[in-house]
């Protein structure tokens, strides 16, 4: 694992007091509203957005495995870091220190 993926684990961690891995449920929760807001961040409406998903999410022959489809997402993704000018690397090591920023602050008033 990269050290952003390592750092990203370490904060579910520390918030949850469990591995990712045993968590798939929340895990894929949090996938589905990141892609949302992320989709409503970059332009899309409500009614695209059902109207993509009851195409996209019909009874497939074969489902697609994991690792592609995180490829094809990872695609769109520098495309869209494209049409934005974003480094999207930067964008989530900058998301990520800014939770776990955030987290230390609470942990510190907590503590008073």
């Amino acid at each position: 694992m990269g050290a952003f993926q390592n750092k990203a684990v370490q904060l579910v961690k520390v918030r949850t007091g469990e591995e990712p891995a045993s968590q798939e449920d929340l895990v894929r929760d949090q996938v589905l509203r990141s892609m949302l807001e992320l989709y409503q961040a970059a332009g899309g409406s409500l009614d695209e957005l059902i109207e993509t998903a009851h195409q996209t999410l019909q009874p497939l022959a074969e489902v697609p495995r994991v690792d592609v489809a995180m490829g094809d997402l990872m695609q769109s993704l520098a495309l869209l870091g494209y049409v934005h000018d974003i480094d999207i690397i930067q964008a989530g090591y900058n998301t990520l220190d800014a939770q776990i920023r955030e987290l230390r602050q609470r942990h510190d008033l907590m503590d008073d």
